[in-house]
């Protein structure tokens, strides 16, 4: 298994693509990894042949991850590991309402995704209205750490 690995997210309100860069900074800069980053609203279908890692962020509203993300997900990414994650202003922003949102994060991957999942991370998100920035609960800390986990523990394959 080779040392690459790709992050491509969906966002609408940039909560993801920050997190997305968050987790590629994490990985590259402090366990060197060559790490691609892709925004699936731009790039639909990136070829991840190259790649031994992949992990998958999406943002939700109303309760849905966004489509391209989705779309994503349905490739064949057998021999790979993934990691998903997702940035919910309302269910991975409050501790009361997490678990909903691990919940639903568990069904997305049981119902669109063959790969062996890694790991799995909700991250608080933004809410805009009108082009501003109306609420904001991600909390940074959580996907730094949440990307080191990744290395710590081993769980990314191209990482043994």
């Amino acid at each position: 298994m080779n040392n690459k690995v790709l992050i491509a997210f969906a966002t609408k309100c940039g909560a993801t693509e920050e997190a997305a860069k968050r987790i590629t900074d994490t990985l590259g800069r402090k366990f060197g990894l060559t790490v691609d980053l892709v925004n699936l609203g731009r790039e639909a279908h990136p070829n991840f042949s190259q790649y031994g890692s992949i992990v998958v962020g999406s943002g939700i509203r109303m309760g849905k991850w966004y489509k391209e993300a989705l779309q994503f997900l349905k490739n064949d990414f057998q021999g790979r590991n993934l990691a998903l994650f997702v940035c919910s202003m309302n269910e991975g922003g409050k501790p009361e309402t997490y678990p909903v949102a691990v919940e639903r994060l568990k069904k997305v991957s049981e119902e669109h995704s063959k790969a062996k999942h890694v790991t799995l991370g909700v991250f608080g998100g933004r809410m805009r209205f009108m082009g501003r920035v109306t609420a904001d609960n991600l909390v940074e800390d959580k996907v730094d750490a949440w990307a080191e986990n990744l290395q710590n523990t081993k769980q990314l394959a191209a990482l043994n």
